[in-house]
């Protein structure tokens, strides 16, 4: 497994390690919360611009799905919704199918341990993931869950000694 420390919330450097090439990706806090006044530093435009079929993108905040829904690029759709609960496993599944997602990022502060109710049916077309995690204990549950579905864990993104990002693959 290779290790790298991450220095920037910047895009390039922060999500370098998932599959984005040709792949449909589903960016799971999709917001511009680092940079706000410059979209084109963002994760669906980073993944655009990096060789991504389409980008499915998803934040809880109104203010930045109408943001990205003005600018209208054929090749994204965003939808405001909060994945991070086992109460929205129904849309999170609805959108990795009916999207034919291949790629998930998902940075939710804190809630990224829904992923523990998906399946192998649910991940049957994903080919990598990103996570960023919030606590070592969700960095190794999800680490678990993901190698037990298929999954390897590749890369691990430092931020601090209690977060940071795994990128896994499938096998």
């Amino acid at each position: 497994m290779k290790e790298y420390r991450i220095y920037s919330e910047m895009p390039s450097e922060h999500w370098c390690h998932l599959n984005i090439k040709d792949q449909n990706i589903l960016d799971i806090g999709c917001g511009r919360w680092s940079f706000p006044n410059d979209e084109s530093k963002s994760t669906p435009y980073y993944f655009i611009n990096n060789g991504a079929n389409k980008v499915i993108g998803v934040d809880i905040l109104k203010e930045e799905i109408d943001f990205y829904n003005k600018i209208n690029h054929p090749k994204m759709s965003f939808i405001q919704a909060k994945l991070g609960d086992f109460d929205t496993l129904v849309v999170a599944r609805k959108l990795i199918n009916d999207n034919q997602i291949t790629s998930i990022k998902c940075d939710i502060e804190g809630s990224e341990l829904f992923f523990l109710a998906l399946n192998k049916d649910d991940y049957k077309n994903i080919n990598s993931i990103a996570i960023e995690y919030h606590g070592l204990w969700i960095k190794d549950l999800l680490i678990s869950h993901f190698t037990n579905n298929g999954f390897t864990f590749d890369v691990h993104g430092i931020l601090n000694p209690e977060f940071g990002v795994i990128f896994l693959n499938k096998n």
